[in-house]
């Protein structure tokens, strides 16, 4: 269990210290949003960098919490970068990402201290492989019973039920079918 609460209050007691001003915005499902009207009205004598690199330092003390990503730095990520930049870049949304994401520890949760189970569950949004390895099942005329163990996509599924339904290519599908179902 991770209970966030106490790392956003030591956030912004942080950014008081420091600043004179309190820039956190708010929270949410490890997305920490910057008051960007505040932000604004005192640069350039405080720079982003400058507050995002304390608020990384601050975070990084926190136990529970692997790493942070900018998600400015998030939207310029190409597929050669590590495992965490690729994860939270497929998932960042400019609109609508934070300003800061949290990746926590395997094995740890987000939960709030409102929450009535705080002890029970699991979130199944880390990228760790214990929430991102889904068992799938397939069944029908023409698949043989096996066993695959290669990594795919859930984007495969459908270009996969594509192929073994015999239905015509869209350009919609960003997946490839799964081969070793389709006995190729």
């Amino acid at each position: 269990m991770f209970l966030l609460t106490k790392s956003y209050q030591d956030l912004r007691k942080r950014s008081n210290t420091l600043f004179g001003v309190d820039f956190i915005l708010g929270e949410n499902n490890l997305n920490i949003y910057l008051n960007q009207g505040v932000l604004n009205s005192i640069l350039p004598k405080v720079s982003k960098n400058l507050l995002m690199t304390q608020l990384e330092e601050q975070l990084s003390k926190v136990k529970g919490i692997k790493t942070t990503r900018r998600g400015e730095s998030l939207q310029s990520k190409s597929k050669n970068e590590d495992k965490w930049d690729r994860l939270l870049a497929n998932g960042f949304d400019p609109n609508r990402s934070g300003d800061l994401l949290i990746v926590l520890e395997s094995g740890y949760l987000p939960k709030s201290s409102i929450d009535l189970h705080h002890a029970q569950g699991t979130s199944h949004g880390s990228g760790y492989d214990y929430d991102t390895h889904v068992p799938c099942i397939w069944y029908g005329a023409g698949i043989k019973s096996q066993e695959v163990l290669e990594s795919t996509n859930i984007t495969d599924i459908a270009p996969t039920l594509r192929e073994i339904l015999n239905l015509p290519k869209t350009g919609q599908m960003t997946g490839k079918p799964i081969d070793a179902i389709l006995n190729h």
